[in-house]
């Protein structure tokens, strides 16, 4: 009788199978050969954006065992997620901003000049009537609605900037701009960023003064094709100037 050959033993015709060995502490995992020519493995790509699995030639003689994908189905990449992963100003976080506090005080000056000047104009006028009609009870009345309003205008000159000042919001995102603006009729404004044409960032003598500049966003379109926020910081309003020229710079290249 041939004796029983031993079943650990490896007839010469038989394929060579990985060596597998485990440790104790770890799961089983195979001995990849380096030398195989039928594993062709891709360099690795670490910055995430591409991944491939092991190409296999099934004319190449000896085992091989391709390597998993480390993520079979990578997130989708566009133009848009690129640009609004770069790195973004610090303003760029979606949060409202509220404007510059010395905007208060150039708003009042400009109410102010306004209700004075009203008020030189509406002087000059009473005292034609008064040549013309003297204390006449039509003269007392038209005196009495004159003070009201001079009265109103300077109220108004007075109490209009802080609530304009603590109704007016913005907002920068990524994607556009957004301007919440009004005391008695409430404005909401949204500018995408592919729409505006150019900026603008000007400065008048009292804003000047006081530090504040307004930002002019011309956009391409019939209503509201110029958008401006008066009462920014100066050098806010050139930095968000100068990011708007950027990401339509990087619009365009794209």
């Amino acid at each position: 009788e041939d004796p029983t050959p031993n079943e650990s033993q490896t007839s010469p015709n038989s394929e060579a199978s990985p060596n597998f060995e485990a440790s104790p502490n770890s799961e089983a995992s195979p001995n990849f050969d380096n030398g195989d020519e039928r594993c062709q493995l891709p360099v690795a790509n670490f910055a995430g954006q591409e991944h491939a699995d092991a190409v296999y030639d099934p004319t190449a003689q000896g085992p091989c065992t391709s390597l998993p994908n480390p993520n079979p189905n990578p997130p989708a990449h566009s133009p848009a997620t690129d640009r609004q992963d770069l790195t973004q100003p610090t303003f760029v976080n979606g949060q409202f901003y509220s404007l510059d506090p010395r905007n208060i005080t150039v708003n009042f000056i400009v109410q102010m000049t306004s209700a004075v000047s009203l008020s030189i104009g509406g002087v000059v006028g009473l005292v034609f009537l008064w040549a013309s009609l003297g204390f006449s009870w039509l003269f007392l009345s038209i005196l009495a609605v004159a003070l009201l309003i001079m009265g109103c205008l300077f109220l108004a000159a007075y109490l209009w900037p802080p609530l304009d000042y603590r109704n007016t919001k913005v907002r920068i995102d990524p994607l556009g701009i957004e301007i919440r603006q009004g005391v008695l009729w409430r404005h909401q404004i949204c500018v995408p960023i592919g729409r505006v044409q150019h900026a603008d960032v000007s400065q008048g003598p009292i804003q000047r003064i006081n530090g504040v500049a307004s930002l002019t966003l011309h956009t391409a379109g019939t209503s509201n094709a110029s958008v401006a926020i008066d009462g920014l910081t100066h050098q806010f309003a050139i930095e968000i100037r100068d990011w708007i020229v950027h990401q339509r710079k990087n619009e365009d290249a794209v």
